[in-house]
């Protein structure tokens, strides 16, 4: 297959899963009786969980074409980038932001007594960043959360 569509099928293929899942989940429900129907209604509502979620990171894909490198080891977020750079530990950030500087948008994320850390989307690795946050919020035990 060409590289732009591998890329292509790998950027929708949190989509394509939810939708493949919602069409079990109906499935299952218009054409079966008993457990197996009852079984395809949260089957169904997963899949609307899995595709909002994917709906979400397909707002944010950027290309990876941008200046900087954003790197997620043991529990910071460092970003080396052409004039500028920083790391950020993971507990410590207060708040982050998505913003528009110009025709470009960027991550800020602010931490207490340090300045905030500008991170544009299309740098390299940032658009893992998300994810990564999410997974440390919600309290998910990744080598990325860890102090």
């Amino acid at each position: 297959m060409r590289q732009d569509a591998i890329e292509t099928l790998q950027r929708f293929s949190g989509l394509i899963i939810a939708l493949c899942t919602i069409c079990l989940g109906l499935y299952w429900i218009l054409n079966s009786f008993g457990l197996l129907m009852i079984v395809g209604y949260p089957v169904t509502f997963i899949g609307i969980a899995l595709g909002y979620s994917a709906i979400q990171r397909l707002r944010f894909h950027r290309n990876t074409e941008g200046q900087g490198i954003v790197h997620f080891v043991e529990g910071q977020i460092t970003y080396f980038g052409p004039e500028s750079g920083g790391i950020v530990a993971v507990g410590d950030i207060t708040r982050v932001m998505l913003h528009k500087i110009g025709r470009e948008n960027v991550w800020v994320i602010e931490q207490p007594a340090q300045p905030a850390l500008v991170i544009p989307t299309n740098a390299q690795g940032a658009d893992r960043l998300l994810t990564h946050l999410f997974y440390c919020q919600i309290g998910m035990s990744n080598s990325l959360c860890r102090d």
